[in-house]
């Protein structure tokens, strides 16, 4: 003896509705907020990225960092900013050479940051690192190792 109760199927149709609702909104804003995703689009530039890391004898992950923090960049522009990276970083260590290319630090005072820190690298990003100029820097470390973790993943495969 089942009850058709009119009330109760009414609600349970009002339910469905609002879900179906909540879900198509959920996948809505997931994949709008995926499609703006600075990660993602340089990702879809892998390819030629890869020949430009190889040109200049850097890892992908790192041109992919660099890419991330220079979108506005045209090809021409960005190639010449990897190998002023390429160039700097030979002193100054990544993060540095990040920093003074992204952020227009001088480089005299990344210099003498090195030679304060008796040539250590590491040891003179440790000294600035904490600083609001150093932004660009943290950003291209934090990108630089998310962007080589997704490229061991998929060398794995």
């Amino acid at each position: 003896m089942g009850t058709d109760d009119p009330a109760s199927s009414q609600a349970t149709r009002r339910s469905s509705v609002l879900l179906a609702g909540m879900v198509a909104l959920f996948l809505g804003l997931f994949f709008g907020v995926r499609a703006c995703s600075s990660f993602r689009s340089v990702e879809s530039q892998v390819v030629p990225l890869t020949r430009l890391a190889q040109e200049q004898g850097l890892p992908i992950a790192t041109v992919l960092a660099l890419r991330e923090q220079a979108q506005d960049l045209g090809e021409a522009g960005f190639a010449a900013r990897v190998a002023e990276f390429g160039r700097l970083r030979e002193g100054l260590g990544e993060p540095l050479a990040a920093m003074a290319i992204a952020s227009g630090v001088p480089l005299a005072r990344l210099h003498g940051l090195v030679a304060n820190a008796g040539g250590d690298r590491q040891a003179a990003w440790l000294a600035v690192c904490s600083e609001p100029q150093a932004l660009a820097g943290r950003r291209f470390l934090q990108m630089r190792d998310r962007f080589a973790q997704r490229d061991s993943g998929r060398t794995r495969d």
